[in-house]
């Protein structure tokens, strides 16, 4: 690095890249140096409001400007792998959006093209940063519901807007199942340090708007041996977002109130968007320290893409899939 500090460039100048720049503003580690968008005034506009040095039309260009040490990549789901590729190829360490990809295929080339030029190759599953969920897990970890059982986790709302190109398959992958199951399975899997062994998902095509499966539900069986539903919903009136963990020993549920365990209120702090920071500090110091970082590429091919891609082939075949022949 020419600098003492990292040097970034943000691929994408949509919505999730100022919830990326405001966690900069916090960080004496970075710098802004470019920014990037295919509508070239997004770009602009993004390196105004946070102090970028330069802007420019294409992702391609902000991975070859001196300066940039690292990227993060803010584009559409299925564009992920080859900006990867690109910034990897010219020697920059990446912190990649969730969902990773929307192939497991895709994700594989994404870290081999990370390992074959030495750089850090991150995920953004920004949930693992947020406190109330890392005390969760320590709750697990240290036996306070012994061992994890049943595994619930829903995800449910009334969606009728996101960016436009969330509503286009071919860019997004499916909104239910890898715009909210990217952050859903990888709590899932994350919380109880399993994988999904089984995978059956179903799914309803409800609002035409978005193309694609707007109610999916999925039954899996993890490697701990504890049963797992997911449950996302693009329809529901009554917003729900919770998580409950049933262990031979006790009960957790986590919701938007906090923690409880065998129905006591447990002290918790949500740090809310302030998990944006705590990622970002964590790349930065994977970089600097040349490690893996939390939520490194392997680790989520390994856990969450794995699932999502049998989730989906499930959905398409009404079959139960094992995730040991993908």
């Amino acid at each position: 690095m020419a600098q003492d500090t990292i040097g970034i460039a943000t691929l994408g100048s949509g919505g999730i890249s100022g919830a990326h720049l405001k966690a900069l503003q916090s960080l004496t580690e970075g710098r802004l140096v470019a920014t990037s968008d295919v509508d070239i005034e997004r770009a602009r506009a993004r390196s105004e409001e946070f102090g970028g040095e330069r802007f420019f039309g294409s992702f391609e260009e902000a991975v070859a400007c001196p300066g940039v040490d690292a990227v993060v990549v803010c584009l559409p789901h299925t564009l992920h792998r080859d900006a990867v590729a690109a910034a990897a190829r010219a020697g920059k360490h990446i912190l990649v959006e969730k969902p990773m990809a929307t192939t497991l295929e895709d994700a594989r080339a994404m870290v081999q093209a990370a390992e074959e030029s030495g750089v850090v190759l991150m995920v953004g599953q920004v949930l693992r940063f947020r406190e109330m969920n890392r005390q969760a897990r320590s709750l697990i970890r240290e036996g306070k519901i012994g061992q994890p059982r049943h595994l619930m986790r829903r995800r449910m709302g009334w969606f009728r807007q996101w960016v436009p190109w969330s509503h286009d398959p071919k860019l997004c992958g499916g909104i239910a199942l890898y715009g909210f199951g990217s952050h859903e399975m990888d709590m899932l899997l994350w919380l109880t340090d399993s994988r999904a062994v089984r995978v059956y998902a179903e799914g309803e095509k409800v609002n035409p708007i978005w193309q694609d499966y707007d109610e999916v539900s999925m039954e899996m069986r993890l490697s701990n041996g504890c049963m797992a539903s997911l449950t996302h919903s693009l329809n529901s009136k009554a917003g729900v977002a919770d998580c409950v963990i049933i262990g031979d020993e006790g009960t957790l549920l986590i919701d938007s109130a906090g923690i409880h365990l065998n129905g006591e209120a447990v002290p918790a702090h949500d740090s809310g968007p302030d998990g944006m920071r705590v990622q970002l500090g964590e790349f930065f110091a994977a970089v600097r320290e040349g490690r893996e970082p939390e939520a490194s590429g392997k680790q989520v091919i390994e856990t969450t893409m794995t699932a999502l891609e049998a989730a989906r082939l499930s959905l398409e075949s009404h079959t139960v899939i094992e995730t040991a022949s993908l």
